[in-house]
């Protein structure tokens, strides 16, 4: 098991990403079970606030989701590139056979390849979470026998996993978490605290693409943005994700809401 840390190396004044062993070995629950039983209620909160202060970072920070998520995909930018390290292409420059990023898609590491990836991501979670409850004493009281409870909860803190293929989703479908506009969260001195879900959507912190990368140059904004193979449609800063997305670039909430009976 990693947990993530920050260092400076021999060669850049920049800090870059460092991992280290979490102090134990924990069980990574199903979503649908780490969000509705009371037991896990703190490490759930944990978990929202935590991913939710990633998703918040600057794009250029190379803990934020937005940089992250640049691994595998979008924004197709090389990270945390040390001096001297060959940076890949980007598809900004308009090349014709493009880097998609590092994920290995269409070959036999494409499983395999995802697991450091979302290591990486539970471990800027936990840490996360790890920061709010060490930087907010007022809303963590360190004497308080319920921060003393949030800590434990965070030391078995791990990113969970949802199971397609479960009988619970056969049944139930989509776990509601993952289509809610709005979770409620508490802390040992606030309770029912609404914030955006996380799992839900993601907000883009900067213009994606260029102007000149759309259809209509003249109606930047107009949507549905058409790629034309080689480059980034133009998305702007602001535009939150969607899942199931109708011609509109809207989600369509029958498709992600859909349950069996």
């Amino acid at each position: 098991m990693l947990n993530f840390r920050r260092q400076k190396s021999r060669s850049s004044e920049r800090e870059h990403v460092i991992v280290k062993p979490f102090k134990t070995i924990e069980v990574r629950l199903p979503i649908e079970v780490l969000m509705s039983q009371p037991k896990y209620k703190k490490r759930r909160d944990l978990f929202l606030q935590g991913f939710s202060a990633v998703q918040q970072r600057n794009a250029d920070d190379p803990t934020s989701f937005y940089a992250v998520a640049g691994i595998h995909g979008l924004p197709y930018l090389p990270y945390d590139i040390l001096p001297g390290e060959k940076e890949p292409l980007t598809d900004y420059k308009g090349e014709k056979n493009r880097w998609g990023g590092y994920c290995h898609h269409g070959d036999i590491l494409f499983p395999t390849w995802h697991r450091p990836y979302i290591l990486l991501l539970e471990m800027l979670i936990h840490d996360a979470a790890e920061e709010m409850i060490r930087e907010n004493p007022d809303l963590y009281p360190p004497d308080n026998n319920e921060t003393k409870e949030y800590t434990k909860e965070l030391e078995k803190l791990r990113f969970p996993y949802w199971d397609w293929a479960s009988p619970s989703t056969i049944f139930q479908g989509l776990p509601s978490v993952l289509f809610d506009e709005y979770v409620h969260v508490d802390n040992p001195t606030l309770q029912n605290i609404k914030i955006r879900n996380p799992l839900r959507a993601y907000t883009l912190p900067v213009n994606l693409g260029s102007l000149t990368l759309v259809g209509d140059i003249s109606n930047p904004t107009q949507r549905p943005y058409h790629p034309d193979g080689s480059v980034t449609p133009y998305t702007p800063a602001g535009y939150a994700t969607v899942r199931h997305p109708s011609s509109k670039y809207i989600t369509d909430e029958n498709a992600t809401t859909f349950h069996c009976s």
